[in-house]
């Protein structure tokens, strides 16, 4: 089992994508350096207790005892969140979750939508260290929403291309539009992606079972260590995986979406 740590860190930069969408980095004592793809932190909001449970964050990338993560403000907690700024303390439990194991395929497609980009920007340098050939499509609703477009331009892809549905930067329409394009020119064995859950269901949809397609899943969380049942994703075979222990990344060829 992954070592967990609980520390109270500090906001070292905060990052305003949009008003609604924000960038943390954090220092941390142990969490950072422990983390790896694939992985999460769980945060305290309210030091107050009116809001009791800790809210997961995946992991966007990670520096020595550094971490970034991007969330966007949809309630109470995150909109709370939204409010700390530069040496600010946060309440933080991780790395959280299962690693991602490094295939052995050679060639990956990488799918990512809106703030699903997140956690895919370390899974793409973790695989890219692994001297993978990664191909790659992001899209989001416009150009300020399509995070990390810059820091993803500068890593090694074989391919990058970019979808916004107004076609303000790259491409006009959405990630799954380019899946086509893309497939004919190459073949996959192995896809990770993250987004919308209507996203995954269709890229789901567009690949046959031959192919392992890997998915980032949000759920609401309790204790984040597997010990209750709130985020229990259901399973082909009518059994159960907990996304925190067993995620957040899962096979989607295995699940009920």
């Amino acid at each position: 089992m992954n070592k967990i740590f609980w520390e109270k860190t500090k906001i070292k930069e905060k990052i305003n994508f949009t008003d609604k969408i924000i960038g943390f980095w954090i220092i941390t004592e142990n969490i950072g350096k422990n983390s790896k793809a694939g992985q999460f932190i769980h945060i305290k909001i309210d030091e107050s207790n009116s809001l009791i449970l800790r809210r997961p964050f995946s992991i966007a990338d990670v520096k020595n005892n550094e971490i970034f993560f991007i969330f966007r403000i949809v309630g109470k907690g995150t909109s709370l969140l939204s409010r700390l700024n530069k040496t600010d303390e946060i309440d933080i439990l991780g790395p959280l979750g299962k690693p991602i194991e490094i295939p052995e395929e050679k060639d990956i497609l990488i799918l990512g939508g809106g703030l699903g980009i997140a956690p895919l920007y370390l899974l793409s340098k973790t695989l890219l260290e692994n001297k993978k050939n990664l191909f790659a499509l992001f899209g989001a609703k416009n150009s300020k929403e399509l995070i990390l477009k810059e820091n993803l331009e500068k890593l090694n892809f074989k391919e990058l291309i970019f979808y916004t549905e107004d076609g303000s930067y790259g491409k006009k329409g959405k990630v799954t539009d380019g899946i086509s394009p893309i497939t004919k020119e190459k073949k996959f064995k192995v896809i990770y992606s993250a987004g919308p859950k209507e996203m995954l269901k269709k890229i789901k949809l567009i690949f046959n079972k031959k192919i392992k397609i890997y998915g980032f899943l949000e759920e609401r969380m309790g204790c984040g260590v597997g010990l209750c049942s709130s985020c229990a994703v259901p399973k082909n075979d009518k059994t159960y995986l907990h996304l925190c222990e067993n995620g957040p990344c899962l096979l989607l060829n295995e699940i009920l979406l």
